[in-house]
């Protein structure tokens, strides 16, 4: 790139990120900017003080897809590990947990193919699952779920109807039992690469972090938005459960934070939750010390899927072909 496209580049960035900022400095909650999204309350700067004593539970997870390299692709793994994070104002506690499953074509319900999108989805599904349940076990009066990635399932994208509504039915289940326990869950996205914001000023070529990174300023949120949405791939859902998110500037990069709508809809979740990701980011030196350790817990190594074959194997699990004791030497360096 020469000289003077570069100049041309950063003056189009300017410009759009100036743009951003005009239509996110007037709109007020009620306001759609596009037919796609509509505001829900205003921007805030989060006070990371504001939070001396809460709970975070952060979860992860990780697989082994079922193909040729783990167990002749009869199977599969999920493995789903997380932390309690408990701070008070003299101490702190730390609770780590992880639990595997194996995940074989006989535990696939009808119409579901096993492929790498359906296991993608089972452990979203189980993730929530995990952190709900700890949630439960917890008796402190200030909690959040934080997961890592996005609140919405991309992956039925590439699946047919019957798989998508199979799958929008269960994760729209978890969702309304977050609701009925009022439990504050959030999808933390780092580096998001969503254009939703972008495309609403007709710009093409930028992601929303990158036009926001022109003005937003540290501990700045955007307004917050929802999603005009009143289905999840054909499955109704209430306005309660609609995708719903914001921006903030943590210091280091533009991250994008995911909810259910009602959560977004009461002031005093969204000023408890920007404050606990901003002392989690603080923690982590960048990134949510809970997300950190979670991702931590729930990786799958070589060790333990040398495991899990062997355990196959003692348990007298023949693989088509009696390939099992070939798929160890390919895993197990000599």
């Amino acid at each position: 790139m020469t000289s003077a496209q570069e100049k041309q580049q950063n003056a189009h960035s300017r410009a759009s990120s100036l743009r951003l900022s005009a239509v996110l400095s007037k709109v007020k909650p009620g306001d759609c900017i596009s037919e796609k999204i509509r505001v829900l309350a205003a921007p805030l700067t989060v006070q990371k003080k504001n939070v001396q004593s809460y709970c975070v539970v952060g979860v992860d997870g990780s697989q082994v897809y079922p193909d040729r390299s783990f167990a002749s692709g009869v199977c599969g793994i999920i493995n789903i590990g997380g932390l309690v994070l408990t701070y008070g104002e003299h101490s702190s506690t730390a609770e780590f947990f992880s639990a595997s499953t194996l995940v074989s074509k006989a535990d696939m319900q009808t119409g579901l193919v096993f492929c790498p999108e359906v296991i993608d989805t089972l452990r979203t599904l189980r993730e929530l699952e995990a952190g709900l349940q700890k949630m439960r076990e917890l008796t402190h009066s200030k909690k959040v779920l934080l997961l890592d990635g996005s609140m919405i399932p991309y992956g039925l994208m590439l699946k047919n109807t019957a798989v998508q509504q199979f799958f929008a039915t269960r994760f729209l289940s978890l969702l309304q039992e977050c609701y009925d326990e009022q439990v504050i869950v959030a999808w933390y996205i780092s580096a998001p690469q969503s254009q939703l914001l972008a495309r609403a000023i007709g710009e093409d070529e930028q992601t929303d972090a990158q036009l926001l990174d022109g003005f937003l300023q540290d501990g700045q949120t955007t307004p917050f938005f929802t999603l005009n949405q009143s289905t999840l791939f054909g499955v109704s859902c209430g306005s309660q459960h609609a995708t719903s998110f914001f921006y903030v500037q943590n210091g280091t990069e533009i991250i994008r934070i995911e909810c259910p709508a009602w959560m977004l809809d009461l002031q005093t979740s969204q000023e408890f939750l920007c404050s606990v990701v901003a002392d989690q980011v603080e923690k982590g030196f960048g990134y949510p010390v809970a997300l950190t350790e979670a991702h931590r817990q729930a990786l799958i190594t070589e060790k333990d899927r040398d495991f899990v074959l062997l355990e196959l194997e003692r348990q007298g699990f023949v693989l088509p072909g009696g390939a099992l004791k070939a798929t160890r030497k390919q895993i197990i360096p000599a």
